[in-house]
């Protein structure tokens, strides 16, 4: 069976709108980037999503995919399917997202892309970027020049950090609010852990649910309290 292996990261987030933000991340890109605009939903859960892919250049596509987690492997099958399939299926959704995405033409050993996702008012944008790797391979080979120094830190695994929790009313815009707090409380401090990240990151209003070890806890609250402008619930 398919198994998807991925890992995301998350860059900072850019007060431009999506197509100013691709332009320059483009730019970046040695080699070029091929532009997707992307629009999805799910229905009935996360499992089941349907995906209407916009290029700049060729048809556009659509997709169905069902993801399960099966014990600890995340189980991937995705399909073409007619434009009147995408439609219907489309109408039944509980959830949507549309994102622009940059996917680099010279790839390497890893397939990476940047996922581009304008909040609800379209004058900020989450930066997200993902890699796909062989199902036994833990990290990726190295990061692409266009992406090293820029990382704010990996994207916590974890629920709430899917594109179907983003999806949720005003999440975008808590998660947009809760990555640009991130940058200011690690600016000049050590990288903590990825514990401490998510941990973080959920006092911050982002996304996620976990449960906090004491220790974790002790090591956020140290991180909020050397910024005593910050008030955070």
């Amino acid at each position: 069976m398919p198994v998807e292996n991925e890992l995301k990261y998350l860059l900072p987030v850019s007060d431009q709108p999506a197509t100013v933000v691709a332009a320059v991340e483009r730019a970046r890109m040695v080699g070029g980037a091929r532009l997707d605009r992307l629009q999805q939903a799910w229905i009935e859960g996360p499992r089941a999503r349907v995906r209407r892919i916009e290029p700049e250049f060729g048809p556009i596509e659509h997709r169905f995919t069902w993801k399960r987690r099966v014990g600890t492997r995340p189980i991937e099958f995705e399909t073409v399917i007619e434009p009147a399939d995408f439609d219907a299926l489309w109408s039944e959704a509980d959830c949507s997202l549309a994102k622009l995405r940059l996917t680099p033409i010279a790839a390497g050993v890893d397939r990476w892309c940047l996922d581009i996702i304008p909040s609800r008012s379209g004058a900020a944008c989450l930066l997200v970027a993902e890699v796909e790797m062989p199902e036994d391979q833990l990290a990726p080979t190295t990061l692409p020049d266009w992406l090293a120094g820029r990382v704010l830190h990996a994207v916590p695994v974890m629920a709430g950090w899917s594109n179907h929790a983003l999806a949720a009313p005003g999440a975008i815009d808590s998660t947009i609010a809760a990555v640009r707090a991130l940058d200011e409380v690690l600016a000049g401090v050590p990288a903590p852990s990825d514990d401490v990240v998510a941990a973080l990151l959920i006092r911050l209003g982002g996304p996620g649910t976990m449960r906090v070890l004491p220790t974790v806890a002790a090591a956020v609250d140290r991180l909020l309290a050397a910024d005593p402008r910050r008030v955070v619930a």
